[in-house]
């Protein structure tokens, strides 16, 4: 659904299954590897070929088969481009991002003089265990967060992902991005984090309170008070009140327990979440240059009052 300055996506339970160890047509799919796969031409190659390979180690195609299976029918005409450009990057990935291996042998047409390849042989192997291969860098990095997170030989397997499709400097960021950021939920906002690349956002985490408060229309308050405090200097939040997903802030004087609110886009990011028997939560992140504008200027700040 798009809005004037940002676009909502709703996704199915289904969907959001295909990640848990829930049974759905999604996860059936297994379309998780595909978030990691470089084009469709290897989402095209494993659900086709790998999949439909089941029990055998060895698969001949034609290539006109190999090209339909990879979606790739008018992709190429010379089987040079073809193999540099889909083939070879495919094969990669299904052997980087899945647990198995393919080769592959090219078969020429046979009593000619031409080099013209007609079919391509694949040697398909699985293994019994995925291979986490170790590498110190990536541990290092784990070491940040490891006591943090529920799991961290999955998280671990995480970071080997990302930084084979984006990169260590990619996965760094993010880590410290989520490390300095949140003091709750880390193993949640990591991966959001991974996946969204919060780190490349210009916002810096301004406000981080947690206190009990009587009510949501207390934290409503609570939080408008200091949105007022801000726009003395940075009066575009006074635009996106007006015009955005934030006008709906009011929202939060209704929240039962555990309710929630989030907004975020280029200038402002906001989280807040209501407790009724615990701390709640108010995060507001600000351009670094406004940041240090409201604190170049002397003044007496309270967040939270429970009267």
């Amino acid at each position: 659904m798009l809005h004037t300055d940002y676009c909502q996506l709703f996704f199915t339970e289904e969907f959001k299954n295909c990640f848990s160890l829930k049974k759905s047509f999604f996860s059936l799919l297994e379309i998780e590897k595909f978030i990691f796969m470089t084009d469709s031409f290897s989402f095209g190659f494993y659900n086709n070929i790998i999949k439909n390979a089941k029990d055998k180690n060895e698969v001949c195609l034609p290539l006109s088969s190999v090209k339909s299976y990879l979606n790739a029918d008018n992709k190429y005409e010379r089987f040079f481009d073809f193999e540099k450009y889909i083939l070879k990057k495919a094969v990669m990935d299904i052997n980087t991002f899945t647990d198995f291996s393919v080769t592959y042998e090219k078969i020429k047409e046979s009593g000619k003089l031409t080099n013209k390849i007609v079919s391509v042989n694949f040697l398909i192997n699985k293994a019994r265990q995925p291979y986490t291969p170790y590498d110190n860098t990536i541990y290092k990095m784990l070491e940040l967060v490891k006591d943090k997170v529920s799991n961290p030989e999955e998280i671990y397997r995480l970071f080997l992902l990302y930084v084979a499709k984006r990169g260590y400097k990619y996965v760094h960021d993010n880590v410290n991005y989520v490390k300095d950021s949140f003091s709750q939920d880390l193993e949640k906002n990591l991966k959001r984090a991974l996946m969204l690349n919060l780190a490349s956002d210009n916002l810096k985490l301004y406000v981080n309170e947690f206190k009990r408060v009587k009510s949501p229309i207390v934290l409503f308050y609570t939080l408008t008070r200091k949105l007022n405090e801000i726009k003395r200097y940075y009066p575009k939040i006074e635009e996106l009140l007006r015009t955005s997903k934030l006008k709906d802030i009011d929202s939060i004087s209704y929240f039962k327990d555990n309710g929630s609110f989030n907004f975020s886009n280029e200038y402002i990011k906001i989280f807040v979440r209501y407790y009724s028997d615990k701390k709640s939560v108010i995060e507001i992140y600000l351009p670094e240059n406004i940041i240090e504008k409201i604190e170049s200027t002397p003044k007496v700040t309270t967040y939270f009052q429970d009267k």
